[in-house]
């Protein structure tokens, strides 16, 4: 005699990522908790840097103004000290753009979205920022529909 009412309770689980389509390429945004801080950490990383490059623009503005009150004095080692600085910076930025996107949509995201763009890393940073707000905003939503399903309940 078999008992029929111990039947197992079958629960899925979700897939671990959110399927994304940036320039016709299909990615999957991972989600899973490591993916996730290991993103959150290299977008503030990022942030940090964005705030690096503002202060040498107006370092760079400063000296500037200098150079246009005073043209007779040198300021070659402040200018040359200003394009060193600004083009480690834009160098790790780019550096750190790739791992960003790598680290949300998978290994070598950024290469294949840096091909679709012709190179570009502004537009590829660009549309990973409109992609990014697009799941931020996705979450959001899954997250009132089901607070709202558990409220009807």
């Amino acid at each position: 005699m078999t008992n029929q009412t111990n039947k197992p309770i079958e629960i899925q689980l979700g897939s671990g990522f959110i399927p994304l389509r940036i320039g016709g390429i299909d990615f999957k945004f991972l989600t899973s908790d490591a993916q996730q801080t290991k993103y959150y950490e290299k977008h503030a990383e990022l942030m940090d840097k964005q705030k690096e490059i503002e202060k040498i623009q107006k370092d760079s503005k400063k000296l500037k103004d200098k150079i246009d009150a005073n043209k007779e004095a040198d300021y070659s080692k402040e200018q040359d000290k200003l394009i060193e600085s600004f083009s480690k910076t834009v160098t790790e930025v780019s550096d750190l753009v790739a791992e960003t996107v790598d680290c949300a949509l998978g290994d070598g995201a950024f290469e294949k979205l840096h091909e679709k763009a012709g190179g570009d890393s502004d537009a590829v940073l660009e549309a990973f920022l409109v992609a990014m707000e697009a799941i931020k905003n996705y979450k959001q939503k899954t997250k009132l529909n089901k607070y709202i399903a558990d409220k009807k309940k």
